[in-house]
């Protein structure tokens, strides 16, 4: 069989037949097999831990960690021992099945596969090569992007061999729209079509053009994707095992080869799909694999996202994974520093899979490389990868040259140019993709559970076959105020067992029987560590005394499962984080632990106290353990003594309830809730909770998820606004939206609205916040030293934000910008978001400018899941400023609190190109009607169904949001050339249903007062006042609210007069859905209406109702307007410019200084 080693940096390779030679790589080739002694392997391995938690061998958890892991190692290396030729097809079977399940695609193996609808937006063609830019659907609204390479010319007669590239973790990003990780392994697909073999290359969901998620159990706190069953690994393998459906049914492929390959994520994806998949002939998995004892142990799962694993209902080690390739050809390749795949652990898979090819007598299809260097994508990896593939493909093994290398814009292989699908699923994927459970009859329900339910549950390791009482022995007494205490530890082969803290009251004689029932509870978090040795301690966390306190008179028994004080024992956020996720590879989690130890404890305590009942309590995430304790004691004698179980606050969200494989696969949660009230009288109880409200609380790990805005930017200063986030991104698109209470007969407005239990902070695409300290830093690009504001505390009665004002800044200077966030009370930032800006430039000498101005931002109407295109436009194009001319979110419907007002400014302001933009474009705000309350509304003006949400809270908050200054109406310069009026038309306007006259305004007298002053005192050339609403039009009929309408004609006229007695002098307006250049008959002043930033925003006005007496273009489409000031002495001018979402060019406007 083929074998490698590495000596020195030397990569040497012993195989069978003709071997090639490249980049100084020598392949040497040998007709016998190198024998390797065992000493020179383990010399080679090498094994890099992480650092969020020390190593677990000095840790509490240690012996608990490492004898599940050395369990799951024993398992499996006694299940691939067995394997023979004779019985491998029926343990492949087995073992598939069991692999689908863990992933989550069981059921979709069941079901007949959906049509694929691939479609080709576009072809790249190069000298003898092909590139199609397609997608296919491999699941309804699952959107797969994708790239082929294609070898130019006529396929062969039998077709072309083809490989599945699948991609690792690459980001490749256009001012904050994704353009897909396939982009990044490009050079691969282009060297395999070079040398006769087709490459299709795709996304995953996680970098992919749909910016779907990977990281769910990482840092984002979703814990319930465990409960559901839910692993991107297995979406990644169900979009690879449909890209092999696509290439096989193509007429120019030769079905019978066919390969696949990718490194990090992708040689995961890779192990996956080969897996499950025999069409698959070769598998050249790169750096994707390594066993549960580095990840576990050594800390590997830190440096993985979700994507690398399944739910380990089976307690597989990954060996029998990898096994589920034999006998196919199977190269399997490594560097030997890779921290996060390391050298020992990749060996000892080797070692399991040389024994099984052997058994099987395919020796010779299996075969190791171990290049040097670390975790990275390099020709000595690619060489064998690409030697392998061909050989087994049935290709000419030639010279493996010229090397793979990148050739290719990644902007010329994205697949969606514009806007992505609106009907793509990928945003919501762990809400449907594994199939949440239908709501059960409550009749049926404890019938279906001992006949579906527990049998799955024990069949997946989550509950034990039976209920051992735990090996348990006092270990001390004592007082504690009103209480006697008694303490009982348990011990178990994992290590150090739960502990049993009985409190009495203290007026109890001794040889008096204990009042029963006695009341249990279950103690799932301490806050901070317990030495389990004093009981009296327990009385300083909080919850324990307060539950003694409402029950004094009765005893309680407190089971503090084994690992309560972990948590506090861990750390940081990210290391409870990690800590949880080891349970998670291991196809467990706290809370299943901890019910178990409930089981096993109160199984002994029935023993010990034959004539006690017990009365089980539990509120918020303890009621799940709890209720599965009490039903894993139906088939065990104690069961008998559960009396009651009194529950509070039972989780109606699978985010606040505790995290249980694979639980609401089979049940929702009002099930299990109905099975336990079946078997035991269930009551209602407000208790404490014994813990935080969520697994891990984040609030003391603050993270900037709606990145940083730039202000109110003048040549001397600038505001930053800040905000402290929950998570580092915002909640996920299968997450709920707001609901409304059934129609009634007044009309949709006056429903009620329905919130998720977490509230707004439990909403599809919400921020939510945390209170934190907040603080800037800023310096002169390459100065020596950054200035920093004072920490400043941010809460709940600013949404979380803070505004800095930055007033000591050096004119038309660059400065480099850091915005820094840390938990309250002081310590290390927990995150820092870097930026950049330029002042404005002083305003008497020329400057060249561009200056941006948009409006009509709808939500619902963004081009993708990364927000807007325009916003990549004006970046790419250089803009210096931004103006948002009004409706900078809409309201409306849901403006029934301040609550849910924030709500926009947090979903829009998480997108990610507008994060990517704010943090490098400074930007100006004008609110308008939907931004500041509802649809064409005024000061004073309230309607019932708002309910709590006023006129004057949408004014406080847009000036929370944007720094906003008082009074709002404002001028600055650019240069000697330009001034810029920015106009407010909200705060001032008199009610829209009042007579016309004089006394009737929108900008009010003072307003106009300065701004006829300022006109007048100004030098610049060219002078752009810049309105929310139209000054000239035309506008619709049926509108009433600004100065293009009858209803304010006499202000109107009075403005139009007074702008236009000022040569260059133009209007801008946002608040119209659809851009054009009109000119006002009367006055001859010109307006630009800048238009929604949408494609999808637009409308409102017929594309065929030009009316030349007003227009001069007209266009009903989405983008926005741009003012281009440059000119050299005499030749300045302003350049005004209708582009569309992706840059272009549908009207211009030059207007000269010599007009001036």
């Amino acid at each position: 069989m083929p074998s490698i080693v590495l000596f020195g940096k030397a990569l040497i390779m012993v195989a069978h037949g003709e071997l090639t030679k490249e980049a100084g790589l020598q392949w040497r080739g040998v007709g016998r097999r190198l024998r390797i002694a065992s000493m020179v392997l383990s010399a080679l391995a090498v094994s890099f831990g992480y650092p969020t938690i020390a190593a677990a061998q000095e840790q509490p958890w240690s012996q608990f960690f490492a004898h599940q892991v050395a369990t799951a190692e024993q398992a499996t290396l006694a299940d691939l021992e067995q394997a023979s030729a004779e019985n491998w097809p029926q343990l492949q079977r087995r073992w598939r099945r069991q692999l689908r399940e863990m992933l989550g695609v069981d059921a979709l193996f069941r079901e007949e596969r959906p049509d694929l609808h691939t479609s080709v937006t576009g072809t790249v063609e190069l000298d003898t090569v092909l590139v199609d830019r397609l997608h296919y659907q491999s699941l309804p609204g699952l959107y797969v992007t994708a790239n082929l390479y294609r070898p130019k010319g006529p396929a062969p007669e039998t077709g072309w061999p083809a490989v599945l590239y699948v991609c690792g973790h690459a980001k490749v990003a256009d001012y904050g729209r994704f353009l897909g990780n396939k982009t990044h392994y490009q050079h691969h697909g282009l060297w395999l079509a070079r040398h006769g073999v087709v490459c299709l290359i795709i996304d995953t969901i996680g970098l992919g053009e749909l910016h779907g998620q990977h990281h769910g159990t990482y840092h984002l706190g979703r814990w319930d994707w465990i409960s559901r069953g839910y692993t991107p690994g297995g979406v990644e393998a169900w979009n690879a095992i449909r890209g092999i459906d696509l290439l096989c049914q193509r007429e120019d492929i030769d079905t019978s080869r066919l390969g696949i390959t990718g490194r990090s994520g992708g040689g995961a994806y890779s192990w996956f799909a080969a897996a499950l998949d025999d069409r698959i002939r070769v598998a050249v998995p790169v750096a994707g694999i390594t066993d549960l004892r580095n990840h576990v142990i050594d800390g590997c799962v830190e440096g993985h996202c979700d994507c690398m694993y399944f739910e380990n209902y089976y307690g597989w080690d990954y060996g029998k994974l990898a096994a589920l390739v034999a006998p196919r050809p199977l190269l399997l390749v490594n560097t030997d520093a890779d921290r996060i795949f390391p050298l020992d652990g990749v060996l000892r898979i080797d070692a399991q899979l040389r024994r099984l090819y052997g058994a099987l007598g395919a020796s010779d299809r299996y075969g190791l490389v171990i290049a040097p260097g670390p975790h990275a994508d390099t020709q000595s990896l690619r060489v064998p990868a690409f030697d392998w593939l061909l050989k087994h493909l049935g290709q000419p093994q030639e010279a493996i040259q010229p090397p793979a290398q990148k050739e290719l814009d990644p902007r010329q292989l994205a697949v969606f140019e514009h806007e992505t699908p609106r009907d793509e699923r990928v945003t919501s994927l762990p809400g449907w993709f594994v199939t949440p459970a239908d709501a059960t009859d409550a009749s049926s329900v404890w019938a279906r559970c001992q006949e579906e339910w527990l049998p799955r549950l024990r069949r997946w390791h989550v509950l034990p076959r039976q209920i051992q009482p735990a090996a348990i022995r006092m270990a001390a007494r004592g007082e504690a105020g009103a209480w006697k205490w008694t303490l009982w530890r348990a011990t178990t082969d994992e290590g150090a067992g739960p502990r049993i803290a009985a409190f009495a009251p203290a007026t109890i004689a001794e040889t008096a029987d204990p009042p029963s029932p006695a009341v249990v509870h279950l103690v799932l978090q301490l806050d901070q560590a317990w030495d389990g040795e004093d009981a009296s301690r327990l009385l300083d966390h909080a919850g324990i005394a307060a539950r003694l306190d409402a029950r004094p008179a009765q005893s309680h028994y407190f089971v503090v499962w084994r690992g309560a004080d972990w948590f506090a024992r861990a750390g940081s956020v990210a290391a409870r984080n990690q800590l949880v996720r080891r349970f998670y590879l291991l196809g467990s989690t706290p809370e299943m632990v901890a019910s178990r130890d409930l089981a096993q404890c109160l199984a002994w305590l029935s023993e010990q106290n034959p004539k006690l009942s017990w009365r089980l309590v539990a509120t918020g995430r303890e009621v799940l353990p709890v209720g599965l304790a009490a039903l894993m004691l139906q088939e065990h004698p104690s069961g008998e003594s559960i009396q009651s179980l009194e529950l509070g606050r039972v989780p109606r969200d699978p985010q606040l309830a505790a995290a249980i494989p694979g639980i609401l696969r089979l049940a929702p949660i009002a099930n299990w809730i109905d099975a336990v009230r079946a078997v035991v009288p269930v009551e209602h109880g407000d208790w404490p909770p014994l813990g935080p409200e969520l697994l891990v609380d984040p609030s003391t790990n603050p993270q900037q998820a709606n990145g940083l805005r730039i202000v109110e930017v003048a040549p001397d200063r600038a505001t930053i606004w800040v905000r402290a986030t929950m998570w580092p991104a915002p909640n996920l698109g299968d997450l709920p939206d707001v609901q409304f209470a059934a129609p009634g007969n007044k009309g949709r407005k006056n429903q009620q609205p329905i919130l998720p239990e977490l509230g707004t902070a439990g909403l599809r695409y919400a921020v939510p916040g945390v209170s934190a300290e907040a603080r800037v830093g800023y310096r002169p690009s390459g100065g020596p030293a950054w200035t920093y504001t004072p920490w400043t505390p941010v809460d709940a009665s600013s949404d979380f934000s803070c505004l800095f004002a930055l007033d000591d800044l050096q004119p038309n200077t660059h400065y480099a910008l850091r915005t820094q966030v840390r938990r309250v009370g002081g310590g290390e930032a927990s995150s820092t978001l870097n930026a950049d800006f330029r002042t404005l430039p002083i305003p008497d000498a020329p400057a060249e400018f561009r200056l941006a101005v948009g409006t009509c931002q709808g939500f619902p109407d963004r081009d993708g899941p990364f927000g807007f295109d325009v916003y990549r436009t004006m970046e790419r194009r250089g803009t210096n400023a931004f103006v948002m001319a009004g409706d900078v979110v809409y309201y409306d419907r849901l403006a029934r609190s301040p609550e849910l007002a924030y709500y926009h400014w947090q979903r829009t302001y998480g997108l990610p190109t507008l994060v990517d933009f704010h943090r490098h474009v400074p930007t100006f705000f004008l609110k308008d009607d939907h931004d500041t309350y509802v649809n064409d509304s005024w000061p004073g003006e309230h309607f019932a169904w708002t309910e709590s949400f006023t006129f004057e809270m949408g004014q406080r908050i847009f000036r929370q949001e944007t720094g906003l200054p008082d009074p709002p109406y404002r001028t600055f310069h650019v240069g000697d050339d330009m001034q810029v009026w920015l106009m407010e038309g909200r705060d001032f306007r008199s009610p829209n249903s009042a007579p016309d006259g004089p006394a009737k305004s929108i900008w009010g007298a003072e307003q106009k007062a300065w701004l006829a002053r300022t006109l007048e005192e100004s030098t610049a050339a060219f002078k752009v006042i810049i309105s929310p609403t139209p000054l000239v039009g035309p506008d619709r009929d049926n509108k009433h609210d600004n100065h293009a309408n009858p209803d304010f004609a006499t202000e109107g006229r009075q403005i139009r007069r007074l702008l236009a007695s000022f040569p260059n002098t133009i209007s801008v307006c946002g608040d119209r859905h659809w851009q054009y250049h009109s000119v006002d008959p009367e006055t001859g002043l010109h307006e630009f209406s800048v238009g929604p930033v949408s494609d999808s925003h637009a409308g409102g006005w017929s594309p065929d109702d030009f009316r030349p007496r007003f227009h001069r273009f007209l266009r009903v489409a989405g983008g926005y307007l741009e003012l281009e000031l440059g000119g050299q002495g005499d030749d300045r001018r302003l350049v005004i410019r209708h582009l569309d979402t992706t840059g272009g060019l549908h009207h211009q406007h030059v207007l000269t200084a010599d007009a001036h």
